[in-house]
């Protein structure tokens, strides 16, 4: 199976809030009247790791729903690419005073083809790639 060839995400754009020698984070937002992915989201993403937060709210006759989405990959370069990623789901429901939690996870790992990027336009904080922050040692 071929590697996909990158695409343009049209409808959306990024701008950089951080960057280190480790990974840059980017707040994506939607740029088009119409979304299929909610935003404003957060990823981060760098040489060994990918990570993507969203949380999605909702209301409507008294009942309250937020929906937390987050995926966790960790990715290395040998002679076969690979990503063990951790994707959970966590959703907070409230109605007439009362409230109730659930959560779902799973594992997946992925390897060569099925491992690739797409383009995004970045419209803010560029000048952040410029002069990255140090990383932290341990």
């Amino acid at each position: 199976q071929a590697t996909p060839d990158p695409i343009t995400i049209n409808g959306y754009a990024g701008s950089i809030i951080d960057a280190n020698a480790d990974a840059t984070t980017l707040v994506i937002a939607c740029t088009a009247a119409s979304c299929s992915i909610a935003t404003p989201y957060t990823v981060t993403q760098g040489p060994s790791t990918f990570y993507m937060s969203q949380a999605v709210s909702s209301k409507t006759l008294g009942a309250g729903a937020t929906v937390t989405i987050t995926q966790d990959c960790k990715l290395t370069a040998s002679n076969t690419a690979t990503a063990v990623c951790k994707e959970w789901e966590r959703a907070k429901i409230s109605w007439d005073g009362k409230q109730t939690t659930t959560t779902a996870s799973t594992v997946t790992t992925v390897t060569g083809t099925e491992i690739y990027s797409n383009t995004l336009v970045v419209t803010g904080g560029v000048e952040k790639l410029r002069a990255p922050r140090a990383t932290e040692s341990v």
